[in-house]
């Protein structure tokens, strides 16, 4: 086999953009012709947050250890104390919100109440080769990925630990690792409707991400109480990972430290601490939005994380949202998180001149039971509706299954598929049921009240659109040129903002403009070295363009950053084999399917490496395992990727 042949083995590749739009890019220089950009200048070494035993360039293996160092506290969480401190004043609100879904939002595996069953161990799955299991062992919950040949023995039985549980199990669970503060989403979940484990519902049996799926700071931040998150790398979180697990008191009230003090030195005047339901309209609504209205795209503003809102700003302080409309043009699509988005189209909301609001109908200390739920929200509506009434008869409302009951009319249910970001009622609120007008093609930035928004962060968000858009395949480039225009006026004026060298670097990419790309990569990693996403794109534009020396310096450091995708480790091993390290070649190839066993092509490559070093019995072990295979499962080679921006 040629070195050029090395190269193209079938390793699927993802283009990191704004959004995760999958970007695919091929070779097309000889190798001859790479050695040109052997002396490309390099961004200076990454320093990896964790201390590693073995040297930073190596794959570990059982016997090596990593230690997560303890990171300093950001000092902008000073302030928090924590919802037990809350509890000592206010003992009765506290008590009432542990039975809150958001009270247990989030925690350890081993401490979260049970709602699982891991008393049938059995395996279960979707038709085929690739079977699961869950095992649990005390404090310890281990999931499996299986895959048996035609005789019933298993090729690889992965067993990986998880350490949290996300959702409170009213609905489902689901589940992530924890991998030296990076969070890792599991591929199976529970549901609790159906009382048994599963793929999770945006796993696909052939080409998921298995135990390889990031979970971004964003997902953190909502269904966590305060995550200890390193403050340039909003992805990345400390030791502890979490100072508090599920959403806590301090998420709508606002840090506590000074209400507190205070308190206690009989300041009964003190108006530190936020109460939602005295504040404006627009801060008011943030408090619930900053989870619940995802909208279209949400753009971070400038220097700000998906953890630095704070009850009491407004929204668009910390994101822009982009919506499709405000109007009546918000169908009953039941789309990620639209509750906000429906509530303020509603007439009820429109005409209440900001009285009506999410707490209006909902506690947020506590739900109503099953049995109160209806009647409960009935009262609700009586509120600003009991001179009305219902238009239908009293025998039509009495009836089965509705017995008078608002919502059921005015609110229908849409169709629930276990994934937690739906709109489960229709908060359009509408007269008439079961109505829906067209999506509205206009997309605008949500506000709750018109509010000022500086000009430069209304471009910036809209050239981060445009880069996504020009992403989504198939790719567009002149959206792409479009975005590249704008970007380069947004850097001009905030040269020292990351994310606009990301985006512009991203829209080169998307026109095929490969050495534009790396000089815009190469300056936003002298402001940020340690920007995972860029590392990751240099790695794999390099290695994909056969330009062997940058690819390995990039993937070397990305395998810093984030030693746990497999894919990333063959291509170091591809690397590696090409500029003739035998040894790490096989090393980082072991690496790879230890992580990711399904990389099926790594098993032809290390038969073939094992061979030239003189180990027969290591060669044909890999060349027997490939045959094993079943025939459907060929190739399987999709892994995940950083998290998108």
């Amino acid at each position: 086999m040629s070195n050029q042949s090395w190269w193209r083995l079938g390793l699927a590749t993802s283009l990191l953009g704004v959004v995760a739009a999958l970007v695919f890019w091929r070779a097309s220089e000889p190798p001859a012709q790479n050695e040109k950009l052997a002396q490309t200048v390099l961004p200076p070494a990454i320093k990896p947050i964790t201390k590693k035993i073995t040297s930073a360039d190596r794959f570990k293996t059982e016997s090596e250890k990593t230690v997560r160092l303890v990171t300093p506290i950001d000092p902008s969480s000073i302030d928090y104390v924590g919802s037990m401190a809350c509890r000592e004043c206010h003992p009765e609100i506290w008590e009432k919100y542990q039975s809150h879904p958001m009270a247990n939002s989030f925690a350890k595996v081993a401490s979260a109440g049970p709602f699982e069953d891991y008393t049938n161990q059995a395996e279960f799955g979707p038709p085929g080769s690739r079977r699961y299991r869950v095992e649990r062992n005390g404090d310890e919950v281990f999931h499996h990925e299986i895959l048996r040949d035609q005789t019933g023995a298993a090729i690889y039985d992965q067993s990986v630990p998880v350490s949290f549980v996300l959702g409170s199990g009213k609905r489902g669970r689901a589940y992530l690792i924890d991998r030296e503060g990076l969070m890792f989403k599991s591929s199976l979940s529970w549901y609790s409707g159906e009382h048994k484990w599963g793929l999770s519902p945006d796993y696909l049996p052939k080409s998921h991400l298995r135990f390889e799926r990031r979970v971004t700071g964003g997902c953190i931040s909502c269904h966590s109480g305060r995550p200890n998150f390193v403050r340039n790398e909003a992805d990345r979180f400390g030791e502890p990972p979490f100072l508090e697990e599920s959403i806590s008191c301090e998420r709508c009230h606002g840090p506590g430290r000074k209400h507190i003090a205070a308190r206690e030195s009989g300041d009964l005047a003190d108006d530190s601490i936020v109460n939602p339901a005295h504040l404006d309209v627009d801060r008011r609504e943030a408090v619930c939005a900053q989870c619940h209205l995802h909208g279209e795209s949400r753009t971070l503003r400038t220097d700000r994380t998906p953890h630095d809102f704070q009850p009491g700003q407004r929204l668009e302080e910390n994101w822009l949202v982009l919506v499709k409309s405000h109007g009546s043009g918000l169908s009953r699509s039941g789309r990620a998180a639209s509750q906000v988005e429906h509530m303020v189209s509603s007439v009820c909301f429109r005409q209440s001149e900001g009285r009506m609001g999410c707490i209006s109908c909902h506690d947020p200390h506590s739900v109503p039971t099953p049995a109160e739920k209806y009647e409960s929200y009935r009262q609700k509506c009586l509120k600003c509706h009991a001179d009305r009434g219902c238009a239908l008869p009293m025998t039509e409302r009495d009836s089965a299954p509705d017995f008078d009951r608002c919502t059921v009319c005015h609110m229908p249910a849409t169709e629930s598929t276990n994934v937690l970001h739906r709109s489960i009622a229709d908060h359009r609120i509408l007269r008439k049921p079961l109505t829906d007008s067209p999506e509205s093609g206009e997309t605008r930035i949500f506000q709750f009240t018109e509010g000022p928004i500086p000009e430069l962060e209304r471009q910036r968000a809209r050239a981060f659109i445009l880069v996504r858009d020009a992403a989504v395949p198939p790719l567009n480039p002149e959206l792409a040129r479009q975005a590249y225009q704008l970007l380069l006026k947004l850097i001009a004026e905030s040269p020292n903002d990351p994310e606009l060298y990301f985006a512009i670097a991203n829209s080169c990419q998307i026109q095929n403009q490969f050495k534009e790309s790396v000089r815009w990569r190469m300056q936003l990693l002298q402001l940020n070295p340690r920007h995972e996403a860029t590392v990751q794109s240099l790695a794999t534009m390099f290695h994909d363009q056969l330009k062997p020396v940058p690819a390995e310096n990039y993937l070397k450091q990305f395998l810093q950053l984030n030693p746990w995708l497999g894919s990333y480790h063959g291509r170091l091993a591809l690397t590696l084999k090409y500029r003739g390290d035998n040894a790490g070649a096989i090393a980082s190839a072991e690496r790879a399917l230890e992580l990711n066993p399904t990389l099926q092509e790594l098993h032809p490559f290390l038969a073939d490496v094992y061979h030239q070093v003189g180990d027969p019995k290591a060669a044909e072990k890999h060349r027997a395992l490939l045959e094993r295979f079943p025939p459907r499962e060929r190739p399987a080679t999709k892994t995940g990727s950083a998290s998108p921006r």
